[in-house]
C-alpha cells in the first residue's frame, strides 16, 4: 500500500510539472534583474521579446562592447516552476536624452531617469512574455511593485504600493525602496491581466514616511522609441 501511494504521488508530481511546463509563464517572469559587471544590482522589465525598460542610472555611462566581447550588462528573467530563468546580454542601450547622469537628482522628478536595453536575442515566449504598457497612474491608485531588492532572489519580490502623487511623467509612491529595486515594475491589475505603468527609480522620506519614485512609462516610452528606433 505504501509503495502504491508513493508511486501515485510521483505520477501526480510529474503531471503537475508537465502541466507547469506546458502553461504560459507567469506575467511577472518578465520582471528581471540586471547583472552589471558580474553583480546583480538593478531590476528591469521586458516590454518586447528583445527590449527591456529600466532606470537610466542603471545603465548610463556603461559601454556595451562589440560582438564577441565581454558583455557588461546581462538581463536575467524571473524563475518559476516549469519556466527556468534565462540570461541574455544587452547589445544596445538608449538613455533618455534629457537625463544628465548619476548626479541628476531631478531625473526621478521630471521623468527622465529611464532607458531601453536591446537584448542580443529575443527572450523565448515559454520563458517570459513582455508586460503590456498601460495608461498613467492616478492619485490614490493601488499598484503592485515587483523588484529585486539588493539584486537578490530567483524571482521578483511583489508588494502592494499606492500612488500618492501622480504627475505627467513621474509619480511618488507610498512605500519604501532600497538599492536593487531601481528599474523594477509598478504594475496595475486589470480584468484582462497586468499592465506596466511605472519604472522604479528612487527613494526618499519625510519624517517617518518613506516614499518611492517611479517614471510614468506611458509618458516616456514613445519618446524613447522614436529616439532609439527600437
Amino acid at each position: 500500500m505504501q509503495r502504491l501511494f508513493v508511486s501515485a504521488l510521483a505520477v501526480l508530481l510529474s503531471a503537475g510539472l508537465l502541466a507547469a511546463q506546458g502553461a504560459p509563464p507567469p506575467p511577472m517572469a518578465g520582471v528581471g534583474v540586471l547583472v552589471r559587471g558580474g553583480k546583480a544590482d538593478c531590476s528591469g522589465v521586458l516590454v518586447a521579446p528583445d527590449l527591456v525598460l529600466t532606470a537610466a542610472h542603471c545603465v548610463a555611462g556603461r559601454t556595451l562592447p562589440a560582438e564577441g566581447g565581454t558583455h557588461e550588462i546581462l538581463f536575467r528573467t524571473g524563475a518559476y516552476p516549469g519556466h527556468p530563468a534565462t540570461e541574455l546580454p544587452a547589445a544596445e542601450k538608449s538613455v533618455h536624452p534629457l537625463y544628465l547622469g548619476a548626479s541628476d537628482q531631478g531625473g526621478a522628478l521630471n521623468g527622465t531617469d529611464i532607458a531601453f536595453l536591446r537584448l542580443a536575442a529575443p527572450i523565448p515566449a515559454d520563458v517570459a512574455r513582455p508586460l503590456p504598457i498601460g495608461g498613467p497612474s492616478e492619485n490614490g491608485e493601488p499598484l503592485i511593485v515587483a523588484t529585486y531588492p539588493g539584486g537578490r532572489g530567483e524571482r521578483a519580490r511583489e508588494r502592494r504600493c499606492a500612488t500618492e502623487t501622480a504627475r505627467r511623467a513621474a509619480m511618488r509612491l507610498l512605500c519604501r525602496a532600497v538599492p536593487g529595486e531601481s528599474g523594477g515594475a509598478a504594475v496595475r491589475k486589470t480584468p484582462d491581466g497586468l499592465e506596466l505603468v511605472g519604472i522604479m527609480v528612487a527613494a526618499t522620506s519625510e519624517g517617518r514616511q518613506p516614499y518611492a519614485f517611479a517614471i510614468q512609462v506611458s509618458a516616456r516610452v514613445g519618446q524613447l522609441r522614436a529616439i532609439s528606433g527600437f
